[in-house]
């Protein structure tokens, strides 16, 4: 079957915990890949990439997730989601019979926010983000004021991501970024935080002068988690 998004939705999309998803399972899983959306209503980013004509997947698994609240995947203080995220995560982790080091995220600015902290969160092995939202300072200088206004929403559920990753076991890092100032700003932080933690990461930086960029091509992220497999060592 041809890539057709009301098939899939409908073939492969679930309702869980109130969350909608989509879920390519694989019957020989030796790893799952979580992709987070960015801000955007009823989207999947990168759902299209993943396709197989065959609808089989020989090793991998994908969870695609979003947010229609654009509470990063963390709600807010009158509905919190960390642990609804974390449970429909650790649902499919066993539905596929892997363990966390056989987990990686994947996300692009609040998807790439999401795709960090939920591999420190978790203790997943490896995260593959572009121009991630990191602290509210940096997401203070976006032009617009949507991020700010969103992270001010979510009350006590937000955490500046340096700050986190500060008292917590660091991921494996890829992250690539812009010269888009709230994007510079997100990433340096975020660097300076991996680099104190003597943290394994990989740094792509570019010349985009935008947030919204075309990035995160599929064979970045293969080749992200293959090589993070074969460096297997953890801090």
């Amino acid at each position: 079957m041809g890539w057709d998004k009301d098939y899939v939705r409908n073939k492969y999309g679930f309702h869980s915990l109130g969350q909608y998803g989509i879920f390519y399972p694989s019957e020989n899983a030796s790893r799952l890949l979580i992709l987070f959306s960015s801000m955007g209503k009823d989207r999947y980013d990168r759902y299209s990439w993943f396709w197989n004509e065959c609808e089989r997947w020989d090793d991998t698994a994908y969870l695609f997730l979003k947010d229609d609240t654009f509470c990063y995947f963390l709600g807010s203080d009158e509905r919190p989601l960390e642990q609804t995220f974390r449970k429909i995560i650790l649902n499919h982790m066993e539905s596929c019979g892997v363990n966390n080091k056989q987990v990686f995220t994947v996300g692009a600015s609040m998807g790439g926010y999401a795709a960090l902290y939920y591999a420190s969160l978790m203790d997943f092995n490896g995260a593959i983000v572009s121009n991630p939202q990191i602290d509210y300072a940096s997401a203070r200088c976006h032009e617009f004021q949507n991020w700010e206004r969103q992270i001010r929403t979510m009350g006590a559920q937000w955490y500046d991501l340096n700050d986190f990753l500060c008292k917590r076991k660091a991921p494996k890092v890829y992250i690539e970024y812009g010269n888009y100032l709230a994007d510079k700003c997100a990433a340096e932080k975020l660097i300076s935080t991996l680099d104190k933690k003597n943290s394994l990461y990989i740094v792509r930086k570019t010349d985009w002068s935008g947030h919204t960029v075309d990035s995160l091509k599929k064979e970045t992220i293969t080749s992200a988690i293959t090589f993070f497999e074969q460096n297997d060592f953890y801090f």
